[in-house]
Protein backbone atom coordinates (compact mmCIF):
# COMPACT_ATOMS: atom_id res chain seq x y z
CA UNK A 1 0.00 0.00 0.00
CA UNK A 2 2.83 2.38 0.89
CA UNK A 3 4.49 1.71 -2.52
CA UNK A 4 1.28 2.37 -4.40
CA UNK A 5 0.79 5.60 -2.53
CA UNK A 6 4.32 6.77 -3.38
CA UNK A 7 3.78 5.84 -7.02
CA UNK A 8 0.51 7.82 -7.13
CA UNK A 9 2.21 10.83 -5.54
CA UNK A 10 4.98 10.61 -8.14
CA UNK A 11 2.45 10.63 -10.97
CA UNK A 12 0.72 13.66 -9.48
CA UNK A 13 4.01 15.54 -9.07
CA UNK A 14 5.10 14.72 -12.64
CA UNK A 15 1.72 15.77 -14.01
CA UNK A 16 1.88 19.06 -12.12
CA UNK A 17 5.42 19.70 -13.37
CA UNK A 18 4.40 18.95 -16.96
CA UNK A 19 1.40 21.22 -16.64
CA UNK A 20 3.56 24.06 -15.35
CA UNK A 21 6.02 23.50 -18.22
CA UNK A 22 3.17 23.60 -20.76
CA UNK A 23 1.82 26.75 -19.14
CA UNK A 24 5.24 28.37 -19.27
CA UNK A 25 5.65 27.40 -22.93
CA UNK A 26 2.22 28.80 -23.72
CA UNK A 27 3.07 32.12 -22.07
CA UNK A 28 6.44 32.35 -23.86
CA UNK A 29 4.90 31.48 -27.21
CA UNK A 30 2.18 34.10 -26.75
CA UNK A 31 4.69 36.82 -25.84
CA UNK A 32 6.88 35.98 -28.83
CA UNK A 33 3.83 35.99 -31.10
CA UNK A 34 2.78 39.43 -29.87
CA UNK A 35 6.28 40.79 -30.41
CA UNK A 36 6.17 39.34 -33.91
CA UNK A 37 2.85 41.02 -34.65
CA UNK A 38 4.16 44.35 -33.37
CA UNK A 39 7.31 44.09 -35.52
CA UNK A 40 5.21 43.17 -38.58
CA UNK A 41 2.89 46.16 -38.00
CA UNK A 42 5.99 48.38 -37.86
CA UNK A 43 7.26 46.93 -41.16
CA UNK A 44 10.23 45.16 -39.56
CA UNK A 45 9.62 41.82 -41.25
CA UNK A 46 13.08 40.43 -40.48
CA UNK A 47 12.45 40.71 -36.74
CA UNK A 48 8.81 39.64 -37.12
CA UNK A 49 9.80 36.42 -38.88
CA UNK A 50 12.33 35.63 -36.15
CA UNK A 51 9.70 36.11 -33.42
CA UNK A 52 7.02 34.05 -35.20
CA UNK A 53 9.48 31.24 -35.87
CA UNK A 54 10.65 31.23 -32.24
CA UNK A 55 7.03 31.21 -31.02
CA UNK A 56 6.17 28.29 -33.31
CA UNK A 57 9.17 26.31 -32.02
CA UNK A 58 8.15 26.86 -28.40
CA UNK A 59 4.53 25.90 -29.05
CA UNK A 60 3.41 25.06 -32.60
CA UNK A 61 0.12 26.66 -33.59
CA UNK A 62 -1.66 27.08 -36.94
CA UNK A 63 -2.14 30.81 -36.40
CA UNK A 64 1.54 31.32 -35.74
CA UNK A 65 2.54 29.34 -38.84
CA UNK A 66 0.09 31.38 -40.93
CA UNK A 67 1.62 34.63 -39.68
CA UNK A 68 5.14 33.26 -40.25
CA UNK A 69 4.35 32.32 -43.86
CA UNK A 70 2.77 35.73 -44.49
CA UNK A 71 5.84 37.42 -42.97
CA UNK A 72 8.23 35.37 -45.11
CA UNK A 73 6.35 36.35 -48.25
CA UNK A 74 6.52 40.03 -47.30
CA UNK A 75 10.25 39.62 -46.71
CA UNK A 76 10.80 38.08 -50.17
CA UNK A 77 11.43 34.54 -48.91
CA UNK A 78 8.91 33.09 -51.32
CA UNK A 79 10.12 29.49 -51.25
CA UNK A 80 9.91 29.28 -47.45
CA UNK A 81 6.50 30.97 -47.43
CA UNK A 82 5.21 28.55 -50.07
CA UNK A 83 6.49 25.58 -48.04
CA UNK A 84 4.90 26.87 -44.82
CA UNK A 85 1.54 27.60 -46.46
CA UNK A 86 1.45 24.03 -47.80
CA UNK A 87 2.47 22.62 -44.42
CA UNK A 88 -0.30 24.61 -42.75
CA UNK A 89 -2.88 23.42 -45.30
CA UNK A 90 -1.85 19.79 -44.72
CA UNK A 91 -2.11 20.16 -40.93
CA UNK A 92 -5.55 21.83 -40.83
CA UNK A 93 -8.82 19.86 -41.05
CA UNK A 94 -11.21 20.42 -43.93
CA UNK A 95 -13.61 22.31 -41.65
CA UNK A 96 -11.02 24.98 -40.80
CA UNK A 97 -11.48 28.00 -43.08
CA UNK A 98 -7.76 28.76 -42.83
CA UNK A 99 -7.02 25.63 -44.89
CA UNK A 100 -8.54 27.16 -48.03
CA UNK A 101 -6.71 30.44 -47.36
CA UNK A 102 -3.37 28.65 -47.01
CA UNK A 103 -3.92 26.61 -50.18
CA UNK A 104 -4.83 29.70 -52.20
CA UNK A 105 -1.80 31.60 -50.91
CA UNK A 106 0.45 28.64 -51.81
CA UNK A 107 -0.99 28.43 -55.35
CA UNK A 108 -0.53 32.17 -55.87
CA UNK A 109 3.07 31.97 -54.71
CA UNK A 110 3.76 28.97 -56.93
CA UNK A 111 2.71 30.97 -59.99
CA UNK A 112 4.90 33.95 -59.11
CA UNK A 113 8.00 32.24 -57.72
CA UNK A 114 11.10 32.73 -59.89
CA UNK A 115 12.82 29.63 -61.23
CA UNK A 116 16.45 28.96 -62.05
CA UNK A 117 17.63 26.09 -64.26
CA UNK A 118 21.35 25.27 -63.98
CA UNK A 119 22.94 23.14 -66.71
CA UNK A 120 26.45 21.72 -67.11
CA UNK A 121 27.98 22.76 -70.42
CA UNK A 122 29.56 19.32 -70.78
CA UNK A 123 28.91 15.97 -69.15
CA UNK A 124 31.25 15.17 -66.25
CA UNK A 125 31.14 12.57 -63.49
CA UNK A 126 33.53 14.58 -61.30
CA UNK A 127 31.96 18.03 -61.52
CA UNK A 128 29.99 19.26 -58.48
CA UNK A 129 27.60 22.20 -58.77
CA UNK A 130 26.43 24.27 -55.80
CA UNK A 131 23.66 26.88 -55.82
CA UNK A 132 23.68 29.17 -52.79
CA UNK A 133 25.69 26.56 -50.87
CA UNK A 134 23.34 23.67 -51.73
CA UNK A 135 24.67 20.96 -54.03
CA UNK A 136 22.61 20.25 -57.13
CA UNK A 137 22.62 16.53 -57.87
CA UNK A 138 22.03 14.63 -61.07
CA UNK A 139 18.25 14.79 -60.64
CA UNK A 140 18.13 18.57 -60.08
CA UNK A 141 20.63 19.75 -62.69
CA UNK A 142 18.72 20.94 -65.74
CA UNK A 143 15.47 21.35 -63.77
CA UNK A 144 13.82 24.75 -63.29
CA UNK A 145 13.83 24.94 -59.49
CA UNK A 146 11.97 27.57 -57.43
CA UNK A 147 14.21 30.25 -55.91
CA UNK A 148 13.72 33.52 -54.07
CA UNK A 149 13.96 36.79 -56.04
CA UNK A 150 17.40 38.38 -55.97
CA UNK A 151 21.04 37.37 -56.37
CA UNK A 152 22.06 33.71 -56.52
CA UNK A 153 25.57 32.29 -56.55
CA UNK A 154 26.46 29.12 -58.47
CA UNK A 155 29.84 27.42 -57.98
CA UNK A 156 31.36 24.63 -60.08
CA UNK A 157 34.05 22.41 -58.56
CA UNK A 158 35.97 19.69 -60.39
CA UNK A 159 39.27 17.95 -59.50
CA UNK A 160 42.17 19.34 -61.52
CA UNK A 161 40.45 22.67 -62.21
CA UNK A 162 40.07 25.93 -60.37
CA UNK A 163 36.70 26.66 -58.80
CA UNK A 164 34.48 28.83 -60.95
CA UNK A 165 31.71 31.07 -59.65
CA UNK A 166 28.67 32.55 -61.40
CA UNK A 167 26.25 35.20 -60.12
CA UNK A 168 22.75 35.57 -61.54
CA UNK A 169 19.87 37.87 -60.59
CA UNK A 170 16.36 36.45 -60.88
CA UNK A 171 13.24 38.59 -60.63
CA UNK A 172 9.81 37.59 -59.36
CA UNK A 173 7.88 35.58 -61.95
CA UNK A 174 11.00 35.07 -64.07
CA UNK A 175 12.58 31.82 -65.30
CA UNK A 176 16.29 31.73 -66.17
CA UNK A 177 18.67 29.21 -67.69
CA UNK A 178 22.31 29.22 -66.59
CA UNK A 179 24.96 27.11 -68.35
CA UNK A 180 28.09 26.50 -66.29
CA UNK A 181 31.38 24.61 -66.30
CA UNK A 182 34.70 24.48 -64.46
CA UNK A 183 37.36 27.20 -64.54
CA UNK A 184 40.93 27.00 -65.83
CA UNK A 185 43.10 24.02 -64.95
CA UNK A 186 45.14 24.40 -61.79
CA UNK A 187 48.90 24.32 -62.47
CA UNK A 188 49.69 22.01 -59.60
CA UNK A 189 47.28 19.30 -60.68
CA UNK A 190 47.94 19.16 -64.46
CA UNK A 191 51.36 17.58 -65.25
CA UNK A 192 51.11 18.51 -68.92
CA UNK A 193 50.74 22.21 -68.13
CA UNK A 194 53.56 22.04 -65.60
CA UNK A 195 55.84 20.55 -68.27
CA UNK A 196 54.76 23.25 -70.71
CA UNK A 197 55.60 26.07 -68.31
CA UNK A 198 58.95 24.44 -67.45
CA UNK A 199 59.92 24.09 -71.11
CA UNK A 200 58.89 27.67 -71.73
CA UNK A 201 61.08 28.90 -68.87
CA UNK A 202 64.11 26.95 -70.08
CA UNK A 203 63.52 28.13 -73.65
CA UNK A 204 63.32 31.77 -72.60
CA UNK A 205 66.54 31.42 -70.60
CA UNK A 206 68.26 29.80 -73.61
CA UNK A 207 67.18 32.63 -75.88
CA UNK A 208 68.52 35.19 -73.43
CA UNK A 209 71.83 33.33 -73.10
CA UNK A 210 72.08 33.03 -76.90
CA UNK A 211 71.54 36.76 -77.31
CA UNK A 212 74.22 37.58 -74.72
CA UNK A 213 76.67 35.09 -76.31
CA UNK A 214 75.99 36.69 -79.70
CA UNK A 215 76.98 40.06 -78.28
CA UNK A 216 80.23 38.54 -76.99
CA UNK A 217 80.88 37.07 -80.47
CA UNK A 218 80.41 40.45 -82.14
CA UNK A 219 82.66 42.16 -79.58
CA UNK A 220 85.44 39.57 -80.05
CA UNK A 221 85.14 39.78 -83.85
CA UNK A 222 85.38 43.56 -83.73
CA UNK A 223 88.55 43.36 -81.61
CA UNK A 224 90.03 40.75 -84.01
CA UNK A 225 89.36 42.95 -87.03
CA UNK A 226 91.15 45.81 -85.30
CA UNK A 227 94.21 43.61 -84.81
CA UNK A 228 94.02 42.09 -88.29
CA UNK A 229 93.18 44.73 -90.94
CA UNK A 230 92.19 43.36 -94.36
CA UNK A 231 91.29 39.92 -92.94
CA UNK A 232 94.93 38.82 -92.74
CA UNK A 233 96.04 38.16 -89.21
CA UNK A 234 99.65 37.51 -88.16
CA UNK A 235 99.31 38.86 -84.62
CA UNK A 236 98.80 35.95 -82.15
CA UNK A 237 96.44 38.12 -80.09
CA UNK A 238 94.32 38.84 -83.10
CA UNK A 239 94.20 35.16 -84.03
CA UNK A 240 93.06 34.28 -80.51
CA UNK A 241 90.32 36.92 -80.61
CA UNK A 242 89.12 35.62 -83.99
CA UNK A 243 88.90 32.05 -82.66
CA UNK A 244 87.06 33.31 -79.58
CA UNK A 245 84.53 35.18 -81.77
CA UNK A 246 83.94 31.99 -83.79
CA UNK A 247 83.33 29.93 -80.61
CA UNK A 248 80.92 32.54 -79.23
CA UNK A 249 79.05 32.61 -82.54
CA UNK A 250 78.66 28.83 -82.59
CA UNK A 251 77.43 28.81 -78.96
CA UNK A 252 75.00 31.66 -79.71
CA UNK A 253 73.52 29.81 -82.69
CA UNK A 254 73.05 26.64 -80.62
CA UNK A 255 71.43 28.46 -77.70
CA UNK A 256 69.10 30.47 -79.92
CA UNK A 257 68.04 27.37 -81.84
CA UNK A 258 67.42 25.30 -78.70
CA UNK A 259 65.61 28.18 -77.01
CA UNK A 260 63.31 28.76 -79.98
CA UNK A 261 62.50 25.05 -80.19
CA UNK A 262 61.70 24.87 -76.47
CA UNK A 263 59.45 27.94 -76.59
CA UNK A 264 57.51 26.56 -79.57
CA UNK A 265 57.16 23.18 -77.83
CA UNK A 266 55.98 24.92 -74.67
CA UNK A 267 53.29 26.81 -76.57
CA UNK A 268 52.05 23.62 -78.24
CA UNK A 269 51.90 21.77 -74.89
CA UNK A 270 49.99 24.57 -73.16
CA UNK A 271 47.51 25.02 -76.00
CA UNK A 272 46.74 21.31 -76.23
CA UNK A 273 46.35 20.90 -72.47
CA UNK A 274 42.99 21.35 -70.67
CA UNK A 275 43.84 24.75 -69.28
CA UNK A 276 41.85 26.83 -71.67
CA UNK A 277 39.04 28.90 -70.17
CA UNK A 278 35.63 27.46 -70.64
CA UNK A 279 33.05 28.67 -73.09
CA UNK A 280 31.33 31.93 -72.05
CA UNK A 281 28.26 31.60 -69.87
CA UNK A 282 24.97 31.07 -71.65
CA UNK A 283 22.19 32.92 -69.83
CA UNK A 284 18.66 33.35 -71.07
CA UNK A 285 15.48 34.59 -69.47
CA UNK A 286 11.86 33.77 -70.02
CA UNK A 287 8.87 35.56 -68.56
Amino acid sequence: MRGKALFAIGIIVCSATAARADERASVDAEMLFREGRHAADMGNFALACEKFEASHKVQPAPGTLLNLADCEESRGQLTRAWHDFLALADALPETDERKAVALERARTLERSMPRLRVRLARASFDARVFRDGIELGEMTLGVALPVDPGHHNVIVKEPGFNERSYTVVVKRGEERDLQVEHGIASHGSDPKRAIGWTLGGIGAASLAAGAITGVFALTALSASNAQCPGGKCTDPKGVAQHDQARDFAIASDILLGVGAALVVTSIVVLVTSHGKRSVPTSLTARF
